[in-house]
């Protein structure tokens, strides 16, 4: 299990917060965090989608 998750939300993979981000989980590694990074652009929709519609503070 991981001591940090990264939500990376940025849709595209060649931003400066990217890099920032690889910078970071980095420096947090060499602290000795374990680090995880999700990246919404790589979910599924179909499951993003789901998460709303159940959500009735979404709607």
């Amino acid at each position: 299990m991981p001591d940090i998750v990264i939500l990376n939300g940025n849709p595209s993979s060649t931003s400066r917060l990217n890099g920032l981000i690889e910078y970071a989980e980095q420096a947090l590694r060499q602290k000795g965090f374990a680090i995880e990074q999700i990246r919404v652009a790589d979910l599924p929709a179909d499951d993003l989608d789901g998460v709303i519609a159940e959500d009735d503070r979404l709607t």
